[in-house]
């Protein structure tokens, strides 16, 4: 009677048993199932690391698509981008198989893979990043996109100021320790490089010819070797309407006014030294007020030459006009008029020549 009822509490207790050992077991095949999937081993914790460290150095393509430009200092020779800055480069370890047809691409936390560092080395501050992103598809190509603003320092050539065209250029290397182990090797991404052609992408001063990228090197130093880089090279044309109306075009005015007193009469020298020294004055206090439109550069622009063909051609009109009222004044009346004439064809003439001259030193 006692083993009858033993028996049932038995049997009861080895059910129980089984059944927790098979819900073990399911809980452990469910543990090692989601631990062999793709969202618990993606991305692998080695993809921090540098993709083949010891082998032949990681091809990353390079575009950069300017959206806006926003400032050129040719005082200080800087100007101011916000752009795009685009890298693709092939990590195997980050290969995977899609859940679905319509994934083709994943994006990854910037903090899991390795991205190469790239450095702007003609910034004279760190480029701010508005936004990072990577995305990686089943092959393993990743493709980073930052959205950036920088300023950097430009090598403005302004002698042809203000009919010059600039190029305003990026350089883009590697970090350091990279480029000098050739870890990396950045290569052109002409299909991705580019500029925005919207209404404010330019300047108002500034009209935008076109982008391009090369192949280039730089030095950090004298002895240092030189390392591959890539140059951007955004180049700018100025609009010189304003300067033409605003400041040539009163200049010759003023030149065309001082040519006038050549015919007072040549006895009222009060009137002819009036026109003259007014003339001059005037071209003086010109001059002052558009300063702030000239660039400030240690070297002869094509305007400033300008400027001082008109300072000298008024100059000597006031030589002329002195010289013939002394021979007036010791009656060499003849002599005075025939320099006179003289001077009327000669005014036209040394102006010509003198702006030609100019033209053919700095455009030919």
């Amino acid at each position: 009677m006692v083993l009858v009822r033993v028996l049932p509490a038995v049997k009861t207790k080895t059910a129980a048993g089984i059944a927790l050992a098979v819900v073990v077991c399911a809980m452990l095949v469910c543990s090692n199932a989601r631990a062999q999937s793709p969202s618990a081993q993606w991305p692998p914790a080695a993809s921090k690391q540098i993709p083949n460290p010891l082998g032949s150095p990681v091809s990353v393509k390079v575009a950069i698509f300017l959206a806006n430009l926003t400032e050129i200092d040719e005082l200080d020779e800087r100007f101011t981008v916000t752009g795009y800055l685009f890298l693709t480069w092939k990590d195997p370890r980050l290969a995977y198989v899609p859940t679905s047809p319509s994934e083709t691409r994943r994006e990854v936390p910037l903090e899991n893979i390795w991205v190469p560092s790239i450095n702007l080395v003609n910034q004279h501050e760190a480029r701010e990043s508005i936004s990072r992103l990577a995305f990686v598809d089943p092959e393993g190509t990743v493709r980073y996109q930052e959205e950036f603003v920088a300023h950097l320092s430009a090598e403005l050539n302004l002698r042809k100021f203000p009919f010059d065209t600039e190029n305003l250029h990026i350089l883009v290397q590697p970090l350091l320790a990279d480029a000098e182990t050739n870890r990396v090797l950045l290569m052109k991404d002409p299909s991705e490089t580019g500029v925005a052609r919207a209404r404010w992408t330019g300047l108002a001063q500034w009209d935008i010819v076109g982008v391009s990228m090369a192949d280039s090197s730089f030095a950090y130093g004298n002895r240092a070797p030189m390392l591959p880089a890539l140059t951007f090279t955004l180049t700018v044309k100025r609009q010189y309407p304003y300067y033409l109306w605003k400041i040539f075009f009163p200049l010759i005015l003023i030149v065309i006014v001082a040519y006038s007193a050549f015919f007072v009469e040549i006895k009222d020298h009060y009137t002819q030294i009036t026109i003259a020294l007014t003339t001059i004055l005037t071209v003086i206090a010109f001059s002052f007020s558009v300063e702030s439109s000239m660039p400030k550069v240690p070297y002869l622009t094509y305007i400033d030459c300008f400027f001082l063909a008109t300072y000298v051609l008024v100059f000597l009109s006031m030589i002329v006009l002195v010289v013939t009222h002394t021979m007036i004044g010791r009656k060499i009346d003849k002599r005075a008029i025939q320099l006179r004439r003289l001077w009327r064809y000669t005014y036209v003439i040394l102006f010509v020549i003198v702006n030609i001259a100019i033209v053919l030193n700095f455009f030919a």
